[in-house]
């Protein structure tokens, strides 16, 4: 069977890229290739940018495009969404179970801190997106993106596996 791929986006408030993925699926298994944000790729016209600082500049079947030259790999497709986005479409999936190894502060602000305990934890739609979008000041980003990799994977397989009722989540 043919190799399908999808790159997945995950957009900040400022439309930045803040996480991306290639799945590919070959009808009965699935694979997660992330791409750091901090990628430097020529996007022709902007010239040399981050996938991260292009994502606001750079039209979809542009952003496509460039992915495909510079990960070698054929995207059939392009799926983006903004947090809120995310956050809904975990919480159409009643949640994910993930496994936490490290107690992750998942906002910055200092009056109301939000919390990500250790261990397994089901996130809901809010708390889900910012694990994946967050970024602390000491973080790598290869972090979070392992966190959106996890999210992502747990939305997937939550999905219902008939057609129809997948398609009325997404």
């Amino acid at each position: 069977p043919q190799l399908g791929t999808l790159l997945v986006q995950v957009t900040d408030d400022d439309m930045r890229t803040v996480n991306s993925a290639i799945l590919a699926s070959d009808g009965t298994s699935l694979k997660v290739v992330t791409i750091d944000p901090q990628l430097v790729c020529d996007f022709g016209q902007v010239g040399l940018q981050t996938v991260a600082s292009a994502g606001p500049i750079v039209p979809l079947p542009g952003m496509q495009d460039t992915l495909q030259r510079n990960t070698g790999m054929r995207i059939d497709g392009v799926f983006t969404l903004q947090r809120l986005a995310l956050a809904g479409l975990v919480d159409a999936v009643g949640g994910v179970t993930i496994t936490v190894e490290t107690q992750l502060q998942v906002s910055p602000d200092p009056d109301n801190p939000e919390w990500v305990g250790t261990g397994t934890q089901v996130l809901a739609g809010g708390v889900a997106a910012d694990y994946v979008t967050y970024r602390g000041t000491r973080e790598v980003e290869a972090t979070r993106t392992a966190r959106f990799a996890s999210v992502l994977t747990a939305v997937l397989s939550a999905l219902p596996r008939d057609e129809p009722s997948a398609e009325n989540i997404l």
